[in-house]
């Protein structure tokens, strides 16, 4: 007995130790690495003919630069299934063997002989690859900034300077990215670039299968076509009642302030974008003056997206004019009745503890709000009876899943909130 529970100690500590030390690798090679290993496949002609590979992996995975495809992902064709109204989305990338500068894209109509849904239904891009920081939030890496690769950015022209854009932004200059219909975009040797392909279908599309083309001119020698399939189911699908979806929205209308500033004719067009994508609302992160956030509300009333909106700006507005938050709020009111429009949720303390001077904050800022007949919002990492009592909607942060959701959800429930 003597001998196992020293043998259990003994393995007990190899286990914390081996625990410590693969976090502290993970914390040092991440801000490095961030994407796999670099690998890549040696061309031969009898498999490979062509001097690249088309190929699909599933709709959120990522493709990095480095991707390499697997012999069962290499595609001849790309099927997509949608209903009638729906808008549907698809992937593919290219793994090219020797490097290609300004390869094009463009995508054609889709018929099935009757009907056809139109190529500007159709809406085609080159996913973005920058590295972005990222914070850990919790552990023995609290604090670590970490710089990963990120496809996410769906752009027409790949070729561009991320940083002197954000540079020429910061002086007031804001470049046009959506500058032409067709999609450009640099392939390097042995890399990989990944597509991004949208089709909205009309809610009076008839249902069957509609065929078109994705045409990739390699150069003026080399092209080729992706046969395109959509299926249209025979179903119209309806809207949820009881969910609506809010986008974390950060753009601000242009102040040359900082670089996710834009300008109105940019930000109209981005809020179309997410509400075709199917969201109700956006947050607002104008802070500059109630001008500015009147403004910027009435963009998203032309966009549609004005029924649930969350002012997060009002959190900095506050913090400026920290006397001057109930007449913030009576102003918004004034501007929703008259402007008809639903009254906003006012942004309060950002994730705020259950106890100490910044939940303290916490219930400042909601009894000002509240006095002057406003809603209160925040996000959260964890959630008690102390925070949401002063709280009239929420949301858990990206980093909070280890706390019981099902908890989080009865405790605004219990008071008719919405989480």
């Amino acid at each position: 007995m003597i001998f196992q529970r020293t043998a259990k100690a003994s393995w007990m500590k190899w286990v914390c130790f081996l625990w410590t030390l693969i976090g502290l690798l993970d914390g040092a090679l991440v801000p490095v690495c961030g994407a796999p290993p670099v690998m890549t496949i040696t061309r031969d002609p009898d498999k490979y003919p062509d001097p690249f590979i088309l190929y699909a992996k599933g709709l959120f995975e990522p493709v990095y630069p480095s991707t390499v495809p697997t012999p069962l992902e290499s595609i001849s064709n790309l099927d997509v299934t949608a209903s009638r109204g729906e808008l549907a989305s698809a992937t593919f990338s290219i793994y090219a063997f020797e490097s290609y500068d300004r390869v094009r894209l463009d995508a054609s109509e889709l018929s099935n002989g009757q009907h056809t849904v139109r190529s500007s239904n159709i809406d085609l891009r080159v996913v973005y690859v920058w590295q972005v920081p990222h914070w850990q939030r919790s552990g023995l890496r609290k604090g670590l900034q970490q710089v990963r690769l990120t496809p996410e950015m769906l752009l027409k022209d790949n070729r561009i300077n991320l940083k002197q854009i954000q540079a020429d932004m910061k002086e007031g200059i804001y470049p046009s990215l959506l500058s032409h219909d067709h999609v450009l975009a640099d392939v390097e040797a042995n890399q990989s670039r990944q597509f991004w392909l949208r089709i909205k279908v009309p809610a009076d599309t008839p249902p069957g299968d509609y065929r078109g083309r994705i045409r990739i001119h390699f150069t003026s020698e080399l092209a080729r076509e992706l046969p395109v399939r959509l299926r249209v189911l025979p179903i119209l699908l309806t809207e949820p009642g009881d969910k609506h979806y809010i986008m974390s929205y950060r753009q601000v209308l242009a102040s040359g302030s900082a670089y996710d500033t834009i300008d109105e004719q940019q930000m109209r067009s981005q809020l179309q974008d997410i509400q075709e994508a199917g969201f109700h609302g956006t947050t607002i992160y104008d802070h500059s003056s109630l001008e500015a956030i009147e403004k910027a509300y009435r963009l998203r009333k032309e966009a549609g997206l004005a029924e649930h909106t969350i002012l997060v700006g009002a959190r900095k507005y506050f913090a400026r004019h920290p006397d001057q938050m109930e007449e913030l709020v009576e102003a918004m009111r004034g501007f929703c009745r008259d402007a008809n429009l639903p009254e906003p949720y006012y942004f309060t303390i950002d994730e705020p503890p259950s106890s100490g001077p910044k939940h303290d904050e916490l219930v400042k800022t909601s009894k000002a709000v509240r006095r002057a007949g406003g809603k209160t919002f925040t996000y959260f990492y964890h959630a008690t009876k102390e925070i949401t009592d002063w709280l009239d909607a929420g949301a858990m942060t990206s980093y909070s899943y280890n706390f019981p959701m099902l908890r989080v959800r009865d405790l605004f429930h219990e008071q008719n909130k919405p989480v």
